[in-house]
């Protein structure tokens, strides 16, 4: 009985719950779709093989692409930004928030329980995705399916931890307004890319895109040319870097909410 009253397992329960309430949603089918578009060129390969034509470039090299291009400059900004945004508000607005203080859960563990249900589900998308795209390039290049193996867990494992420094930075905005959240979000997430690009350290310090192209390695290419170098001597201090962005937006969220009643008393 105390195990199921202790926050720890409170929390991961909420995580859980969150995670299917989250799965059952259409929108989540959405962007299960929307990350496997890029499948779709498996059709132009099996097309050229057909017909006994090669591509100018080979399957991994286009991989490598569709990675930089796609889900590092579109997929993971456009899934954290409409995940996030909901992680506190979703809890305000369905009156959730009432029944977990009651329950009770700490306002650390209402903040990580969400969280961390957005963040698990969006991970596994993010797995997903980028395996089964992976895959389908590969499928004529046989003799580098394995030896790249080793490459496609670090790209989802450092991924799915820029995913989540992105979700967390979108909660803090999502947890301080709620209708200018949409356009604070937006403006930061483009500024994140620009700051990736520029050759200032403080700007590259603060950009989620920097620390995630450090740690992928400089082979993923970017979406804009620059003459940036790629900093990939550290995994360390990336990492301890994108874990900062989730800590700190994590703490103020908490903060945040647990100022909620007094802003709504105040207000009244």
């Amino acid at each position: 009985m105390e195990r199921r009253l202790s926050q720890p397992y409170l929390t991961w329960t909420l995580a859980k719950w969150t995670m299917l309430r989250i799965l059952r949603r259409k929108s989540t089918y959405f962007f299960l779709g929307l990350g496997l578009l890029p499948c779709l060129q498996i059709i132009v390969l099996v097309l050229a093989k057909l017909k006994g034509e090669t591509l100018n470039t080979m399957p991994y090299g286009i991989f490598i692409y569709i990675v930089g291009y796609y889900f590092f400059t579109f997929f993971l900004l456009i899934l954290s930004l409409f995940m996030g945004l909901g992680v506190v508000n979703d809890e305000l607005d369905s009156g959730n928030y009432v029944f977990l203080r009651v329950r009770p859960i700490g306002f650390l563990g209402q903040v990580a329980g969400r969280f961390l249900g957005y963040w698990m589900l969006g991970s596994l998308l993010i797995g997903l995705c980028l395996s089964a795209t992976y895959f389908t390039n590969m499928i004529f290049q046989i003799d580098e399916l394995f030896s790249n193996l080793f490459f496609l867990a670090r790209l989802i494992l450092f991924s799915i931890l820029a995913f989540g420094a992105y979700l967390a930075v979108v909660t803090a905005f999502g947890t301080t307004w709620k209708w200018f959240s949409v356009l604070a979000s937006c403006l930061w997430l483009g500024l994140d890319i620009v700051f990736s690009l520029l050759p200032a350290n403080t700007l590259q310090a603060i950009s989620i895109r920097a620390h995630l192209q450090s740690l992928a390695g400089d082979e993923i290419p970017r979406f804009i040319p620059t003459l940036v170098q790629v900093d990939t001597g550290n995994v360390l201090t990336h990492t301890l870097a994108l874990l900062s962005f989730i800590v700190l937006a994590w703490l103020y969220a908490t903060f945040w909410l647990s100022q909620y009643e007094t802003k709504k008393a105040n207000a009244n």
